[in-house]
């Protein structure tokens, strides 16, 4: 009888810390995963990664690199690059004090993978002659938030420092996400959009 009763509570024990890692994410949200790659011939490619709910273009300031990236991120939230993923996610748990989010460790390859492969690219330059390709994936599913002054990321070489872009407040890592798919065209008017892989669909 002692041991059920045991039992019984190491289940009930399991299921409230499962609920409150879970409190701590976000609930299935569904954004525009933005990757965005900015080069131009005399200096080395700029790479950053955002989320947002709806990207505005109207808002978009285009004048140059700064510019840019302040107006879409003052729409959006920072996402770290995927090859650090594993070391961004163990900071994230300390921070969070959140131990479960370990379990989600190793998959940072395969949502890159899933992320290009389902991504539309849409290339536009700057008005100081700087090229921008975008890929843009519309994903549904969960993340794991802190702000920007809670945690130190690893130095990625072609990303600017967050701290370099005073728009940027929270930063969102995914730690599951259900659905990915080609946002619609409509998303992002005004610009070219080319399916990745020649595939119209």
């Amino acid at each position: 009888m002692r041991n059920s009763t045991n039992i019984s509570v190491l289940i009930a024990l399991c299921i409230l810390l499962e609920s409150f890692s879970i409190g701590k994410n976000s609930p299935n949200e569904t954004f525009l995963y933005c990757e965005l790659d900015i080069r131009d011939k005399s200096s080395y490619p700029i790479t950053m990664r955002a989320i947002t709910e709806n990207l505005n273009w109207d808002t978009i300031n285009f004048n140059n690199t700064a510019s840019f990236l302040s107006s879409f991120y003052s729409q959006g939230h920072f996402v770290p690059n995927f090859l650090i993923y594993d070391k961004v996610l163990v900071r994230m748990s300390k921070v969070n004090n959140d131990s479960l989010l370990v379990r989600y460790l190793g998959q940072g390859q395969r949502l890159m993978n899933n992320l290009y492969s389902n991504s539309r690219l849409i290339d536009f330059k700057l008005c100081d002659g700087k090229s921008v390709s975008m890929r843009v994936t519309q994903i549904t599913g969960k993340f794991s938030i802190c702000k920007k002054e809670n945690i130190v990321l690893p130095t990625v070489s072609d990303e600017i420092p967050i701290t370099e872009i005073k728009e940027i407040v929270d930063i969102y890592i995914p730690i599951e996400i259900f659905n990915y798919r080609k946002p619609p065209k409509k998303k992002c008017r005004n610009c070219l959009y080319k399916p990745v892989g020649g595939i119209n669909q």
